[in-house]
């Protein structure tokens, strides 16, 4: 049924499907993982999602999903920092009044191949393509 809910783990920051062999996507947990240019996609601008070839896709294949968070940070500039060179910012902690229910903000899905073997799930010698599925926020100006 398309209408069923499912809740899946995933690794914040959109990737295109395109981890090969030899260079495959690594997860935060792999010694070798950099941040850039992996998991670079954070948040996707609800007004354009429509005119980027990044995000087209998703759209239409309906990659889109609800994201609950306990809260998140947004940067404001002091009011007591009105002068042009104090260009400080400070970060502002956004949740419910004592955190009792997650905040749920709308976003964009891909599951894309690592570029690893791994054992199937059924506990077979055979084994499969590593997936992850990871995630962008969308965002309003």
């Amino acid at each position: 049924n398309s209408n069923d809910l499912e809740c899946i783990p995933m690794i914040w920051g959109l990737l295109p499907n395109n981890g090969t062999h030899h260079q495959p996507h690594l997860l935060p947990t792999d010694p070798n993982y950099s941040v850039s240019p992996h998991y670079k996609i954070f948040n996707a601008r609800s007004e354009t999602i429509y005119e980027k070839k990044s995000f087209n896709g998703l759209i239409r294949n309906g990659q889109t999903c609800i994201i609950a968070l306990e809260g998140y940070y947004e940067w404001i500039t002091p009011r007591s920092q009105s002068s042009t060179r104090d260009k400080r910012k400070q970060p502002y902690y956004v949740c419910y009044k004592n955190k009792q229910r997650p905040l749920l903000m709308a976003g964009l899905w891909s599951c894309v191949k690592t570029g690893k073997k791994i054992k199937n799930a059924n506990n077979t010698n055979n084994m499969e393509d590593e997936t992850i599925t990871t995630f962008a926020i969308l965002t309003t100006d």
